[in-house]
């Protein structure tokens, strides 16, 4: 069975063969050509580069003071950044190439291609947000419910998306046909007119996202309450967060095929492909939050003066700080390196020689990085205040990273050679130098 396979392919390669000298032929009495030679290069690149930064820096000077005030008194101060940097790729990136070449005669052919090609996705997002804040509140001597906060926030999204295709396609098709069936022979009575088919394709597909977020979040900023009547509130807090994320859904290939037959002996065939597919993720993220704003209330929460009111004041105290970061990586993508070479010869088969190889490479490679640091030095201090005391105080960190990766990769490289025996055709020395297509053998 497999003998006949193979016989069976051998035979579909060389009749491909046989029709192309027909197809090619200028007239039978066309005189035999020259050598042929053509030769095809390209050096191809495309590129896409996005670089996106984005920075926010909030800083609050300004303190909050309130002194021998009738009625209830609020404070607050705060600051807040925000920077968010994103790339968003939606393209088509394509190399390429085809060369198709006949000859009819009895004379070489000689057909050269190459091609060099890269294709580019290069995407930075870099985003930095810091937040300040070291305005005081400080509150003496007021009549009523005293309120104070004071916080700072900051908040950092660096974000690559892409979602792309990128190709490098090289084809050849190069067939050589003798068109005289008796004259053209060699000396030793067998078709053989040398062809020399060559390929070569050197192709890259790069995919390079990098995501960087920071976050930093700082409040000094004190609550101080004395002497105040009634309830004392006072709050204090930091929060930072970043996020860095890329994202990928993309197709990469490089395709390479070559058709070469030869009506004769020696044929060379040589088919070479290096080809290379790359992705590459890093997402880092960093969040700071730092909170020294201290509570201070002391002395707050007297009685009514006048004996009214017996109620007496509470006191109430909360300082905290948080900070997230996550950095994660997604990739759904589909990559593929194909080669596929099908040559045939029909002669004596001296001299055929066949050539193939491939170099290919596949590659994801995805980082993610993520650091959060949180911490709250600011202390609750309550002292000779009427009433109850409620003091808290409290540090949260959150890091969080992540890979995901979905991919298909795939190398592939194919070939198919076959091989059509002819009978030794004599022929007179004056046909011989006569060389002229279409002409019967002498007898």
């Amino acid at each position: 069975m497999k003998g006949k396979l193979s016989a069976a392919v051998a035979g579909l390669v060389c009749a491909l063969t046989l029709g192309v000298a027909p197809a090619l032929a200028g007239g039978n009495d066309s005189p035999v050509g020259p050598v042929q030679s053509l030769t095809q290069s390209q050096t191809a690149t495309n590129s896409v580069s996005q670089d996106a930064q984005a920075e926010a820096t909030s800083l609050n000077l300004a303190p909050n003071i309130a002194l021998g005030n009738q009625g209830d008194t609020t404070q607050s101060s705060g600051s807040t950044a925000n920077a968010t940097a994103a790339n968003t790729n939606d393209s088509s990136q394509s190399n390429g190439q085809t060369q198709a070449a006949g000859q009819s005669g009895s004379q070489g052919q000689n057909q050269s291609q190459s091609q060099t090609a890269s294709n580019t996705v290069d995407q930075s997002a870099q985003a930095n947000a810091t937040a300040i804040n070291v305005s005081p509140n400080i509150a003496v001597l007021n009549d009523g419910n005293t309120t104070q906060s004071s916080g700072a926030s900051a908040n950092a999204g660096a974000t690559n998306s892409n979602r792309s295709t990128q190709v490098n396609d090289q084809s050849q098709d190069a067939r050589q046909g003798d068109t005289h069936p008796g004259c053209g022979c060699s000396p030793d009575g067998s078709d053989n007119h040398p062809s020399s088919v060559k390929q070569s394709q050197d192709a890259q597909n790069t995919i390079d996202q990098t995501a960087k977020a920071h976050a930093t979040s700082v409040n000094v900023a004190p609550n101080v309450a004395i002497g105040n009547r009634g309830d004392t509130t006072q709050s204090s807090g930091s929060s930072a967060t970043a996020n860095a994320s890329n994202w990928n859904r993309s197709t990469q290939g490089n395709w390479q095929s070559q058709n070469a037959g030869s009506q004769g002996g020696g044929q060379k065939t040589d088919q070479s492909q290096t080809a290379g597919n790359s992705i590459d993720q890093s997402a880092t993220a960093k969040s700071t939050s730092v909170n020294a704003a201290p509570n201070v209330a002391v002395l707050n929460g007297q009685r009514d003066g006048c004996g009214c009111d017996d109620r007496w004041g509470g006191t109430k105290q909360s300082s905290g700080s948080s900070s997230t970061a996550n950095a994660s990586n997604w990739n759904n993508s589909a990559q593929g390196n194909w080669q596929s070479q099908k040559a045939g010869s029909q002669g004596d088969g001296r001299g055929s020689k066949l050539d193939q190889s491939q170099t290919a490479s596949n590659a994801v490679t995805q980082s993610a990085d993520s650091s959060s640091t949180s911490k709250n030095w600011s202390p609750n201090v309550a002292f000779g205040n009427q009433g109850d005391t409620t003091q808290s105080s409290g540090s949260t960190a959150n890091a969080n990273a992540a890979n995901g990766n979905r991919s298909t990769q795939g190398n592939e490289q194919s070939q198919v050679a076959g091989w059509c025996k002819q009978e030794a055709r004599c022929e007179p020395p004056q046909c011989r130098e006569e060389r002229r297509c279409g002409e019967p053998c002498c007898s």
